[in-house]
């Protein structure tokens, strides 16, 4: 094999320049699919973090509508008889434990102030 001639270094020189993109290739589409894996996974956590915001934020709604309901009553029952209230605070109350249940279970975030 003589290495002088063009016929033999030509065709090892291209195989050679294949062997190396093809290797820089596969090393470059696995950290792609390395960093994509990341990021849907961070994509994953963001859109369920997101849903138990939403469900919280749907608690904290449901109370103020009941709060509204007993800010609207107060003039008609006697705020000292629990019995009286007690139809118009529960509703207040129980969403609010929800809520905070939900916002509880997020990771913690600058600005929190539960």
């Amino acid at each position: 094999m003589d290495l002088s001639s063009i016929a033999v270094a030509g065709p090892l020189f291209t195989s050679g320049a294949a062997l190396i993109v093809g290797l820089v290739t596969r090393w470059t589409q696995r950290g792609v699919a390395r960093d994509r894996i990341k990021w849907e996974a961070r994509l994953e956590v963001a859109k369920h973090n997101q849903a138990r915001f939403a469900t919280a934020l749907e608690q904290l709604i449901q109370a103020a509508d009941a709060a509204n309901r007993y800010v609207v009553r107060s003039s008609d029952i006697d705020i000292n008889d629990w019995d009286a209230r007690e139809p118009y605070i529960l509703p207040i109350l129980d969403p609010i434990g929800r809520a905070r249940v939900e916002v509880a279970a997020l990771p913690p975030s600058r600005g929190r102030g539960w």
